[in-house]
């Protein structure tokens, strides 16, 4: 280790110096240590090179790659979505769009047809694990699978440890479909939802021998009180103005809930499959 921090010393200024050593400290993979110890000359000539000062260091990239990530092989493993992370490796840009949306914009329906219909991967957010930096694994990894031709990515909620960084290894020029719905309509979606029935945790097919309980038990509140969470909406539904701020705002697309209800769904749908180019 005191090798290395000598070579730090002797070769990065002590802007540079902080961003390695920040990231070394932000990261607990010693896989990660095990690459920066065997590549740090590598990492000292990107870090010092005009190509990071005038794409990174310029506009103060609070995130930037710690070596070129247009120069580097890259695989769907976990190992490498991993040390991507820590690396402050951008997500491959060859995604379809974001889609941002808000608790109670008609996503479950327009994802069911991204993913049922019109052949791209999407994953709900809400379904995700509530980490960032898991999120951006799962995301690497899809990107980096052969067998997914068409993919997209689903942001529904702020409030995930390391939320600026996933949001900063996006693109900021990304293509963006945003779902909105009228502010009372989705007021009353949300204020007082029950998010325990987010899982459905009964049998998906059924016939006249089931037990017909388990359905109304979903169906049925387990807390019948209102509760009044403002912090909870600003994480979950107030949450655009938020996120635009990492994006290019002439790319986004505003999508309306009632342009996705049945009468209009498939004309919407082959408008935003010409628009996004997928099929």
């Amino acid at each position: 280790m005191q090798n290395l921090l000598l070579y730090i010393k002797n070769n990065l200024t002590p802007t540079l110096a902080q961003i390695l050593l920040q990231a070394l400290k932000n990261s607990n993979n010693e896989k990660f240590f095990t690459f920066v110890l065997e590549n740090i000359e590598t990492i000292c000539t990107w870090l010092n090179s005009s190509e990071f000062k005038n794409r990174y260091l310029s506009i103060k990239h609070p995130y930037p790659p710690l070596i070129n990530p247009n120069f580097i092989e890259i695989d769907a493993s976990r190992h490498c979505a991993e040390l991507a992370w820590d690396l402050n490796l951008p997500l491959p840009k060859h995604y379809k769009f974001i889609y941002i949306s808000p608790h109670g914009v008609g996503a479950a329906a327009f994802l069911r047809y991204l993913n049922q219909c019109c052949d791209v991967t999407c994953f709900a957010s809400w379904v995700l694990p509530p980490d960032a930096k898991e999120r951006y694994c799962l995301n690497y990894m899809c990107l980096n699978d052969n067998t997914i031709t068409q993919y997209a990515i689903n942001i529904s909620e702020i409030n995930l440890p390391y939320f600026d960084k996933y949001l900063s290894l996006l693109d900021f020029n990304s293509k963006i479909i945003c779902g909105v719905r009228d502010p009372i309509g989705i007021l009353k979606h949300n204020w007082g939802r029950d998010w325990s029935k987010v899982l459905r945790n009964y049998p998906s097919e059924f016939n006249l021998t089931y037990d017909w309980r388990y359905y109304i038990d979903y169906l049925a509140h387990q807390n019948h009180k209102i509760k009044i969470d403002i912090n909870e909406l600003q994480q979950g539904v107030f949450i655009i103005s938020y996120l635009l701020k990492y994006f290019n705002k002439d790319n986004v697309y505003y999508l309306d809930m009632e342009e996705i209800r049945q009468s209009k769904a498939f004309d919407t749908m082959n408008l935003l499959a010409i628009n996004f180019n997928f099929t």
